[in-house]
């Protein structure tokens, strides 16, 4: 028996599949773009002998919809990496097939390293 699940595109970027059948399907931005949260502080320090401006970027967990059993959300890369471990619904475009030079489909990486397509 083959499930179903639906797919919730959290990045600012059409999304195109190429469905079983070779259809294409373009998922659409939802309208919430999941992005990390940023801390930056600055600071005035010294290396050798000359004072330098210093910049420290921290980046935290983006706020993200709950787990909902049968659907998963499409994420960055960096969204996916600061995400708690336990989110097993997020999908991360890796790898675009292209095809007559365009681009045509994602196939997807799950945090536990699992591809779908």
């Amino acid at each position: 028996m083959q499930t179903t699940s639906s797919l919730i595109n959290l990045t600012s970027h059409h999304v195109h599949l190429v469905g079983s059948h070779r259809e294409q399907i373009i998922i659409e931005p939802s309208g919430y773009v999941a992005r990390c949260t940023i801390s930056e502080t600055f600071t005035d320090e010294w290396m050798h002998g000359q004072p330098v401006k210093t910049k420290q970027v921290v980046y935290g967990s983006a706020p993200l919809p709950p787990m909902i059993p049968g659907i998963n959300y499409i994420v960055s890369t960096m969204t996916s990496m600061y995400a708690d471990v336990s989110r097993t619904d997020l999908l991360v475009p890796s790898s675009v097939v292209k095809r007559n030079g365009s681009k045509q489909a994602y196939i997807f990486a799950a945090q536990d390293g699992e591809q779908y397509a």
